[in-house]
């Protein structure tokens, strides 16, 4: 890495370089201890150091971003060693926590150091390595082992996995750079550099702690939870591969025009494992609820038989109803309602299947009800979770040019729609100003109407406006005309938004 840094290598050299550094690993003892069959753990050992390593060295962005998310990870995992006797002792991962935090403090925005590939690099190798010492071989369960060294280090594996296959979905290659990971694509949704890294690290902490809690409970609860989280991210994944990065002129030439049919069906493809996963955790999750969390062999035999059947079954009418066919971006209550109805010729046609093929013997009809209900809810709030995200959290980029809106009707709400939904405008809406009393103090989207048009000096110096829009087509021409000119006085410029009528008429006498 440091000679890296010096001189730019290829990127195959670099690799080279992991793979004898994992070797290096294996030779000491260090490798995947939940088997011992060398063909299985030397090339799971490299796999999993090399994607670790780079995925640290592609997180390095964004000021304090992959050392905050190292930090938070040896922390987690020393918290999670002094738990378990043997391997790593928590004082080997408290000095390299303490060594990467000490550089921290000179590495939050503005950075006055740098760690590049020398040191993500390394802090990528040194969690790796950490993660599959043999910490784990005493741990309770096979699944419980395999998980806590992802959920430890989610953030790094979430964000290379998305850089990847965007990458790979646009036709750009994926060993070379671009800002076009996780941090970038927040930063375009709007997000300043600060908040941006702070999220990350919060959903680095998430993982951490889902991977500390798993230790101290059942198998069956933080299976349920990891799900949970691994949905959210599925969730925030689709939700930032919208996000515009990818500059169509610098495009491949190959790929230059990517079919939208091609993009539809891969995401429809992510639809339906999202799916697939929220039908088979609602019937599990329904199941310890009606048994009060405790099933015997008899009830864990009849969910192993039954699920396959109600994944299957489910996915079908789905398809079948059309419910893959609506956009999520756009998610309505005539969507929902057709949510609502794929969900429930769902469960009807469950059921007639078990009972065709177990005659229902042995069944609990409430497991299906909660099941239903369960399913209605975690589908559409995995749904409402990205409009919401668009809506709410990402609303109005940040550092966009500050508008004030005159008119606080339908016009205004048409408005901020629009913008809305048109990040690339750059457009920030921070006040309405309507002369009706009545709405002083509310808002529309999010955005408060904070006076009438007689306060409009006080306004723009309080909230910086740069460009003043009018939102008030129904008025007279004459009252269009004085809000003008009032506009006019200010010195900002301001645009007029025409009625539909207007613009028709318009577009016909230019023909």
């Amino acid at each position: 890495g440091l000679i890296d840094d010096r001189r730019p290598m290829l990127p195959y050299i670099k690799l080279a370089g992991q793979i004898a550094a994992a070797c290096l690993l294996i030779l000491f003892g260090i490798h995947v201890a939940f088997t011992g069959n060398p063909l299985f753990y030397v090339p799971l050992t490299i796999a999993w150091v090399v994607a670790i390593t780079n995925g640290f060295n592609l997180l390095d962005n964004m000021d304090g971003l992959a050392g905050g998310i190292a930090v938070i990870a040896a922390v987690f995992f020393g918290l999670l060693a002094g738990q378990i006797e043997g391997g790593i002792s928590p004082t080997a991962v408290a000095i390299f926590a303490g060594s990467v935090l000490g550089f921290l403090v000179f590495n939050l925005h503005p950075a006055r150091i740098f760690m590049g590939d020398c040191g993500s690099q390394w802090i990528g190798f040194t969690l790796a390595a950490f993660t599959i010492a043999d910490t784990w071989q005493s741990a309770s369960n096979l699944v419980l082992m395999l998980a806590t060294p992802a959920l430890l280090l989610a953030v790094p594996i979430f964000d290379t996995t998305l850089v990847a296959l965007n990458r790979k979905l646009h036709g750009r290659p994926v060993s070379r750079g671009g800002r076009d990971h996780a941090s970038h694509r927040l930063v375009a949704l709007g997000l300043t550099e600060r908040k941006t890294v702070w999220i990350l690290w919060g959903l680095a902490i998430l993982f951490g702690s889902t991977a500390l809690f798993a230790h101290e409970y059942d198998v069956f609860s933080w299976v349920l939870l990891a799900g949970g989280l691994f949905i959210f991210v599925v969730t925030l994944g689709i939700f930032l591969t919208d996000a515009k990065i990818y500059d169509k002129a610098a495009a491949p030439k190959e790929r230059r025009q990517i079919p939208r049919l091609e993009i539809m069906y891969k995401r429809r493809i992510v639809e339906i494992v999202l799916d697939t996963v929220l039908i088979g955790g609602s019937y599990n999750l329904a199941y310890l609820l009606r048994y009060d969390w405790n099933l015997d062999s008899y009830f864990l035999q009849q969910l192993a038989r039954s699920l396959p059947l109600v994944v299957a079954t489910k996915l079908i009418i789905f398809l079948a109803t059309g419910l893959y066919r609506g956009l999520w971006t756009y998610i309505d209550f005539d969507q929902f309602s057709r949510m609502l109805k794929s969900n429930l010729l769902a469960s009807v046609g469950t059921i007639l299947v078990i009972l065709g093929f177990y005659r229902f013997e042995g069944f609990s009809r409430t497991v299906f009800v909660i099941d239903f209900i369960l399913l209605l809810v975690a589908m559409g709030g995995t749904r409402a979770l990205l409009r919401g995200l668009r809506e709410s959290v990402f609303a109005f980029p940040e550092s966009g040019v500050r508008i004030l809106v005159i008119g606080g009707g339908e016009a205004c709400r048409f408005l901020l729609h629009e913008v809305r939904r048109n990040r690339q405008w750059n457009l920030r809406p921070v006040a309405i100003l309507d002369d009706d009393r009545r709405k002083h103090g509310k808002s529309i989207l999010g955005i408060p109407i904070v006076g009438s048009q007689e306060e409009m000096p006080r306004i723009l110096a309080e909230k910086k406006v740069d460009q003043i829009v009018i939102a008030i087509p129904s008025a007279k021409p004459s009252e269009r005309s004085a809000i003008e000119q009032r506009c006019a006085l200010t010195g900002l410029p301001h645009v007029t938004m025409q009625s539909l009528e207007e613009t028709l008429i318009h577009q016909m006498s230019q023909r």
